[in-house]
């Protein structure tokens, strides 16, 4: 009712509990179900009637079960479809039958970069996804199942991605994609293919106050909020500064934790 919290946990004398308690992702589809991908435990869908949840879990004697139990990422294509991304590759769910069908890492470039697929970003305009892994960006079209392009940092070359980890894109309202990292922030201009980087500058107070960056969310003014494993920061992006919102054990109304 928006004033009182109801817990789900685990219960191991319950099968119909929450599978475990370490949860890495949610998601609500279209129809209004909602996913729980979990660090361990698989991927949960809750029945809201019931309050129960249905398992989907690996299984080392079904080729098509989820390939990994630790789901970090989940998503729906423009067709309905469920897209899974755990830390054995990108899968794509059929809900009739409960199956898996799983796009491993590929080491000749024609798959995913990495086995870690830890966010799916789908472009709302073309309905593309961006699978974001430990090792760069897949941008995959759904509709064919198709590998199309990736993004990654390039040694050497200061316009490309800051770091090959990613966490967390965001397309912004000027058609230019925020991309969240491992060390930086970054602004990804699809037309050039070139990226502008953020960075901690010690000698500079107004840049990026920690290098590991999360989720970022744009306010209706232009404003880009980043997460950061040392606060919380607010991105000026017509000069590019950064206002810091960090825990002071002195001020009550400050930002309760810094991570």
């Amino acid at each position: 009712d928006g004033y009182e919290f109801k817990n789900f946990r685990h219960d191991p004398l319950n099968s119909d509990s929450l599978c475990y308690n370490f949860i890495m992702s949610l998601y609500v589809d279209s129809k209004g179900i909602l996913w729980v991908g979990t660090e361990g435990g698989g991927l949960d869908r809750f029945n809201y009637e019931t309050e129960t949840f249905i398992h989907h879990q690996h299984d080392d004697n079904d080729p098509n079960s989820i390939p990994s139990n630790s789901v970090l990422s989940i998503a729906e294509d423009h067709f309905g479809t469920i897209w899974v991304g755990t830390r054995a590759g990108l899968c794509r769910l059929n809900q009739e039958d409960k199956t898996f069908f799983t796009f491993p890492p590929d080491p000749t470039g024609g798959g995913i970069l990495h086995g870690s697929v830890r966010y799916i970003y789908k472009e709302p305009s073309s309905g593309l996804l961006w699978v974001c892994t430990s090792r760069g960006i897949n941008i995959f079209d759904p509709r064919n199942e198709e590998f199309l392009q990736t993004i990654q940092r390039q040694k050497n070359n200061p316009d490309s991605l800051s770091n090959s980890g990613i966490n967390y894109v965001l397309k912004s309202r000027s058609g230019n994609y925020w991309i969240c990292t491992d060390w930086g922030l970054n602004s990804y201009d699809p037309e050039t293919g070139k990226c502008i980087q953020f960075l901690h500058d010690p000698e500079d107070p107004e840049s990026l106050i920690y290098n590991r960056t999360g989720n970022a969310y744009e306010d209706r003014k232009g404003n880009l909020w980043i997460s950061t494993r040392d606060g919380l920061e607010c991105l000026n992006p017509e000069n590019g500064t950064f206002t810091h919102f960090r825990n002071d054990p002195a001020d009550p109304y400050s930002l309760s934790d810094n991570q």
